[in-house]
């Protein structure tokens, strides 16, 4: 059995590594780790936004109040469903709250050229210069380009796979991307002292699970649809917060898409 296939490269070298989309869509990669896609200056701006904004910044549960991740808070709407959501959310509510999410980026983001252009740059490279963007809705209107998950000591995130396109709103990606597979992408903002790893856990690896601990200002791009996936409870401050979403090719391979 293989161990974990990992590319890790600092993010000046993203140019270098044109097939790792590609490689990752394909089987011939587990994951990418590229360090530094955001500052450090950014991160912490971004966290010191988010801490002086109190509740307006709070964010909502997606846990309900029985799980031990009760504590977990959710900025934006993301599309995939959670425990408080099985469905997913309506595409109204949707189409709102990423319009929200966008001033938002923009009021933690203020370094140019901003997040989702940030993003964007970097999975191009990565995916041999096809256009990276953030899908549109048939009038025009941006899907949301990624959500903010905060969670405190003594919360994670349990075994996942995250292939479940379905709900109102993935109606329309299904057309526009090739979601086999989706791929997940995130970039922690601030990391715990200890604990709030991502476990990656298939029969393939040879340890039967893999923990990756990116820094903050690393974005982490892997298969979340192939590969079951954990985040291990944080065990002691500060909160861990973390922002992204999915991305995968277009229907006919040309271009990336991303989202949330």
């Amino acid at each position: 059995m293989a161990a974990l296939r990992i590319l890790d490269l600092p993010a000046q070298s993203v140019r270098d590594h044109p097939d790792t989309v590609d490689a990752l869509v394909e089987g011939r990669l587990d994951v990418a780790l590229v360090r530094e896609a955001l500052t450090p200056a950014s991160c912490a701006a971004a966290l010191a936004t988010l801490e002086g904004a109190g509740k307006r910044l709070e964010g909502v549960p997606i846990f309900p109040e029985s799980s031990p991740n009760r504590d977990v808070r959710l900025l934006g709407t993301m599309i995939a469903p959670t425990e408080l959501s099985p469905r997913g959310p309506e595409l109204g509510a949707y189409r709102d709250a990423a319009r929200g999410f966008e001033a938002l980026c923009a009021e933690l983001f203020t370094e140019s050229p901003g997040f989702a252009a940030r993003v964007a740059a970097l999975l191009s490279a990565l995916a041999a210069g096809r256009d990276a963007s953030v899908p549109r809705f048939e009038d025009g209107a941006l899907y949301t380009a990624a959500t903010l998950r905060r969670m405190p000591p003594g919360s994670g995130a349990p075994p996942h796979r995250d292939n479940n396109p379905s709900g109102p709103v993935y109606a329309g990606l299904r057309a526009l991307c090739d979601l086999n597979p989706q791929l997940s992408y995130y970039i922690p903002l601030g990391v715990p002292r200890l604990g709030g790893e991502l476990q990656l856990g298939t029969p393939a690896f040879a340890s039967g699970v893999e923990l990756l601990a990116p820094r903050a200002g690393d974005l982490i791009l892997f298969p979340g649809s192939r590969f079951e996936h954990q985040v291990l409870r944080v065990d002691a401050a500060p909160t861990r917060t973390t922002i992204g979403g999915f991305c995968a090719l277009s229907a006919d391979h040309r271009a990336l898409h991303f989202w949330s």
